[in-house]
């Protein structure tokens, strides 16, 4: 398994930092990705789901498993 973990600042909400881990392991000759954050408060976290993040990751996740 390999990976990186890195605080970042946050583009949805100036001001506020988030640690982003992301991990990749090889299982059965495909490489299996986790993508963790983690926010200061629950207040982040809700302004960054309002923000639409969560869409797109998930488009930036399907984008890469077509690859």
């Amino acid at each position: 398994m390999s990976g990186l973990s890195t605080p970042l600042n946050s583009k949805g909400l100036p001001g506020h930092v988030l640690i982003k881990t992301i991990t990749f392991e090889e299982h059965d000759g495909k490489t299996k990705t986790t993508d963790t954050a983690h926010y200061q408060t629950i207040d982040d976290l809700d302004g960054m789901l309002q923000s639409g993040m969560e869409e797109g990751a998930t488009e930036t996740m399907d984008d890469l498993q077509s690859l």
